[in-house]
């Protein structure tokens, strides 16, 4: 109780754009960046048809790496299956971009 409020349990909560879980673990977060990446690469990908391989780099920089980045729990995940959620959305800007199609992302 504060202020003699009872205070409601929550699974999680967002403080300052990052999502922190009761468990502590960064799920939550790699998946809200993965989407919020995911959308940002569908739109690149309707705009862009047919960009060159230093264009491409550019943009993704610009555009899809921030949200993959932002916050320790991104880019320092521990858990596997987060980190293979972050992964998938390199692998597939990789795999949209016609002069990249036969590289790994890394």
């Amino acid at each position: 109780y504060i202020a003699g409020l009872k205070l409601e349990k929550s699974d999680f909560e967002k403080d300052i754009g990052v999502y922190i879980s009761s468990d502590l673990k960064p799920t939550i977060q790699c998946k809200k960046a993965a989407s919020k990446s995911n959308t940002v690469l569908g739109l690149m990908s309707n705009s862009f048809h047919f960009p060159d391989k230093t264009t491409w780099i550019q943009l993704y920089k610009m555009y899809i790496r921030l949200h993959l980045e932002y916050a320790i729990p991104s880019w320092s995940s521990w858990l596997q299956k987060d980190k293979e959620v972050l992964e998938n959305v390199q692998k597939m800007a990789i795999r949209m971009c016609t002069q990249l199609k036969l590289k790994t992302y890394e």
